[in-house]
């Protein structure tokens, strides 16, 4: 009858292999994942990409013609007889300069004082890696601006002391005349005004590109800049209305990587995860940019509709938050799959964003591109590696997501999600039971084969034993699958029959019976000299023992001790 009933419970267990490989493979496509857990294994891949254009540049500074006062002068007459002004002389300065304003590009003309000077224009985007030797995935626009865009950028590095000037020199003058200290939303506007000129006239030469990715830097203090990676542009398209997609390529190995998933399953109404750089949380002033520059931002939304561009071709609607930024990063479903690029944003007539209106390529037209260049996106393996230190992570194996983050970082240096995860985990392992000696193994009582019931056969004949109810129509993955399970059986079936012995239960060694060697403060387990990081815990050696102190007599017991060593108290 044991014999029996073992036989039935390995029927069972490949009945349900066999009913999972059986199942409908849509159900098994992806599996959701909880959004910490998307953004810690998603975040190293994602980039901060950084565009700079480079030009020799010729300015010639503005002269204004005179008469322009006299026009204020009649507009502002003419304003009083209809009743506009009321008097408040802040009113009165505002509307001053908002109609110098809208006359000055009228009134100005080049004063013939030419400056020459190199100037530089930078736009930041979002990017993400795909392949572990360094492909990676963004906006067109996000690595080649428009001309009016680019021009405005080297206005503002190679004139902005002397626009500056000229408002200072405008702005006292107002104060001299009407005792007001002009309002600074209008001296801004006014400043617009000038660079807007400025450009008119400008002259650019030597015009060349760089564009930079910045990697995680863990080291405090230091220039974030140094760990500016260069990249080479591959393939590009046009920006919107085109296909805003672009490759660039950076010279490095085993890099953390994204996932490419199926824009096609994706439904109206679907949780989508929006990752990038925006500019409001990442270069505002306000804020640490060193620390900004490290981790991306993590939004999430529906998918709101799918839309057709003039063009013909589908973009997906999400109401996840785009902003300035964040263009060229990720759009994830729930399974951490990117199924979108994050490309613009529509804007309210008022020029503010329109809540909800927000659109991302989807991800299907960022994979012709690719094969296009014959790149085929790919996971690395720090990704795999990493991917499997959350897991852990989340099924509380401290001691294994540490292991398994140690060896990252040492192959793989720098990454702030990396370090900060395992110094969590470094720290919950300290905190969790140890373990001194493995459990014996033994056999279930069920488990051990009855030979008088049972007649006796060889390990061959076990492994070999076909199994004449194996459904026909599997595939030939299925059929490998089943007989590695069967041969798996009988392996167990050989080690069972033959009990190994019991463990000897003993005591970890002193540092009297190795000099050279140290207990781990943690778990108390013995390492040999030479380890900086405790071979069971991965606690640091260096570090001062934890102990627990007995609210009875005031003994200091090490950790996992239940009774006082001194007086015998429960602890």
């Amino acid at each position: 009858m044991k014999v029996i009933k073992r036989a039935q419970g390995w029927l069972l267990m490949l009945m349900m292999v066999l009913s999972m490989l059986l199942a409908p493979a849509a159900a098994y496509a992806g599996n959701d994942m909880d959004t910490r857990s998307l953004a810690l294994i998603n975040k190293p891949g994602v980039v901060l990409l950084q565009s700079t254009w480079y030009a020799d540049v010729v300015i010639d500074q503005l002269s204004i013609d005179e008469g322009i006062f006299e026009v204020i002068d009649v507009a502002i007459e003419q304003m009083g007889e209809e009743g506009q002004l009321t008097g408040d002389m802040d009113q009165f300065t505002s509307i001053y300069i908002q109609i110098f304003t809208q006359l000055l590009p009228d009134y100005t003309y080049p004063s013939g004082i030419p400056t020459a000077t190199s100037a530089q224009s930078s736009f930041i985007g979002t990017g993400f890696i795909v392949t572990p030797d360094g492909y990676l995935l963004t906006n067109a626009h996000v690595v080649e601006t428009d001309e009016q865009t680019m021009l405005m950028g080297f206005a503002y590095d190679a004139a902005a002391s002397y626009v500056a000037g000229e408002i200072q020199e405008f702005a006292q003058g107002i104060y001299d005349a009407m005792g007001v200290v002009p309002a600074q939303e209008d001296l801004d506007l006014l400043a617009e005004t000038y660079y807007s000129l400025l450009i008119q006239e400008m002259q650019v030469n030597n015009l060349s590109a760089e564009y930079l990715c910045f990697m995680g830097n863990t080291i405090g203090g230091t220039d974030p800049s140094v760990k500016a990676v260069t990249l080479d542009l591959r393939k590009k398209g046009a920006s919107i209305p085109d296909k805003d997609i672009a490759i660039l390529k950076m010279d490095k190995t085993n890099l953390p990587t994204v996932a490419l998933g199926d824009d096609s399953m994706i439904k109206t109404g679907d949780t989508v995860y929006a990752m990038g750089y925006p500019a409001v949380a990442t270069v505002n002033g306000t804020l640490n940019i060193d620390q900004a520059i490290q981790e991306p931002t993590l939004t999430n939304g529906i998918i709101s509709a799918k839309k057709q561009m003039a063009g013909g071709w589908s973009i997906l609607q999400t109401s996840a938050d785009i902003h300035g930024g964040n263009s060229g990063g990720p759009l994830f479903n729930e399974s951490g799959e990117v199924v979108g690029i994050n490309t613009f944003g529509m804007l309210e007539e008022s020029g503010a964003s329109a809540s909800g209106m927000n659109f991302a390529i989807p991800i299907s037209i960022a994979k012709q591109f690719l094969s296009e260049i014959n790149v085929t996106s790919s996971e690395s393996q720090f990704t795999t590696d990493y991917r499997k230190a959350v897991m852990l992570y989340g099924q509380e194996d401290y001691r294994g997501a540490a292991d398994l983050l140690r060896q990252i970082n040492e192959m793989n240096p720098g990454y702030p999600v990396v370090v900060e995860l395992l110094s969590e985990c470094s720290s919950l392992a300290g905190a969790q039971p140890v373990s001194t000696q493995e459990a014996p193994v033994t056999a279930d009582a069920d488990d051990v084969i009855d030979d008088e019931e049972s007649p006796k056969q060889t390990d061959k004949e076990a492994d070999l034993k076909p199994i004449p109810w194996l459904p026909i129509g599997l595939g030939g993955g299925g059929l490998v699958l089943v007989v590695i399970i069967i041969i798996s059986v009988a392996a167990v079936k050989k080690r069972k029959r033959i009990q190994p012995p019991k463990p000897e239960v003993t005591a970890h060694p002193s540092t009297a019976d190795e000099p050279d060697g140290s207990i781990c403060p943690i778990c108390a387990v013995f390492n040999v000299k030479g380890i900086k990081f405790c071979k069971e815990c991965g606690g640091k050696l260096d570090t001062p023992a934890p102990t627990i102190k007995c609210q009875a007599c005031g003994m200091e017991n090490i950790p996992g001790t239940k009774f006082c060593g001194e007086c015998g108290g429960k602890l």
